[in-house]
């Protein structure tokens, strides 16, 4: 899975979008929202947006995982520099939730200055990073 749909369903998972009750949690939401805002600012003349929705209500469907992801890619977010420092802010928060772990725990993201790298299970570099 690539770095930005992977911080996004672990955010999902986090619970970033069931509403903010504690601090964390707040944070969690803001910065999710912030992504998702942007996302759909910048690329919601395509479906992707309403895929990301989708992901939502599904968070564990694989299938639908691998979709976004697509989306993603065909879509060139991961070339945006504005999405990935919000993705890199997101990052930060989704790595201080206690339940996330689990999530990242296969994969090391690094999104710094508009640039990703990561390590984790079955990934290959050809014209972008793909984790699986």
């Amino acid at each position: 899975m690539d770095p930005i749909t992977a911080t996004l369903v672990a955010a999902i998972a986090s619970g970033a979008t069931a509403g903010a009750s504690e601090v964390g949690k707040s944070a969690l939401v803001d910065a999710y929202n912030g992504v998702k805002a942007l996302i759909k600012r910048k690329f919601g003349k395509t479906n992707l947006p309403v895929f990301i929705d989708d992901l939502e209500n599904n968070p564990e469907d694989t299938d639908l995982q691998k979709v976004v992801q697509k989306k993603i890619e065909s879509a060139d977010v991961h070339k945006d520099p504005e999405i990935l420092k919000e993705i890199e802010m997101l990052v930060e928060v989704v790595k201080q939730m206690p339940n996330v772990e689990e999530k990242l725990a296969k994969y090391n993201l690094t999104i710094k200055d508009s640039k990703i790298g990561a390590i984790g299970d079955h990934m290959n570099i050809t014209g972008g990073i793909h984790i699986s």
